[in-house]
């Protein structure tokens, strides 16, 4: 079945975690399988190193998932822009401090990093910002695999014609940043993002007792500081808001002349 396979399907075969299988190896799978009373079987080698990768970039396929222990908080580790060990809120947090210039670059290394992942070039420089996926070696496979890691890289929902719609590096950066849009990432948004990641890497955890101890108690004194400032901010609301009920018009206008360094108009 696989015999036809060139060189090219192969590595990208292997990218995805699987590992070739021998005649051998699979005639034995198939005598032990004759052995079992399960219904259904799936033979395969896994390289556990790609799936952790994978995982870490969440480019791991949903059936794996199960396989592959979610990564912990601050244990990824770091490479070239296109590596995919960049979350989307990491890369929204990079893009919100650079210029216009210096976004496009970021995004286009990201891109053509991706790009090279995918073809199994040995880094993003091999990849022409100019060049067409189609002379690139592109076909619909690899444009999948391309939109579902671009897809995990940035956040985005993208269409399964990414590649076709947008048919260079280039033209699918300049889609990119006008998708990404950091500048309306609100801190809110931003904080409940990193929230979900830490009760992510929380429960992928098998702390022992002094590690629970630590993490407990430095959960329950972040959330004494919230309800302290929350508290505060109350309190004071309600100080202000009986002030201004009770106030004259001229307490009132003294009240924003010293809040807002303005002065009000009688």
């Amino acid at each position: 079945m696989t015999g036809q396979l060139a060189d090219e399907d192969l590595a990208r075969i292997s990218r995805r975690g699987l590992e070739p299988i021998t005649s051998e190896q699979g005639l034995a799978l198939f005598d032990q399988a004759l052995r079992t009373d399960r219904a259904q079987l799936l033979p395969l080698r896994l390289n556990s190193d790609v799936l952790r990768a994978q995982a870490g970039s969440g480019t791991l396929p949903a059936l794996l998932r199960t396989l592959v222990p979610a990564p912990v908080l601050g244990m990824r580790t770091a490479g070239h822009p296109g590596s995919a060990t960049d979350g989307p809120w990491s890369l929204v947090r990079r893009l919100e401090n650079l210029s216009g210039p210096e976004q496009e670059r970021l995004v286009l290394d990201l891109v053509r990093g991706h790009v090279a992942t995918v073809l199994g070039h040995p880094s993003l420089h091999s990849v022409k910002p100019e060049q067409a996926f189609d002379d690139l070696g592109f076909d619909s496979l690899t444009a999948v695999e391309l939109r579902n890691r671009l897809g995990a890289a940035t956040g985005l929902s993208l269409p399964s014609t990414l590649v076709f719609d947008h048919p260079s590096p280039l033209a699918l950066t300049a889609y990119l940043r006008t998708e990404i849009n950091p500048p309306h990432i609100d801190d809110t948004t931003r904080v409940l993002a990193e929230l979900d990641r830490f009760e992510t890497a929380l429960f992928a955890m098998d702390p022992d007792d002094d590690a629970t101890l630590r993490i407990t108690s430095r959960l329950q004194t972040v959330m004494a500081k919230w309800d302290r400032l929350r508290r505060r901010d109350d309190t004071e609301k309600r100080a202000v808001s009986h002030r201004l009920e009770n106030a004259t018009a001229e307490e009132v206008l003294d009240f924003i002349d010293r809040s807002l360094g303005k002065k009000g108009d009688s």
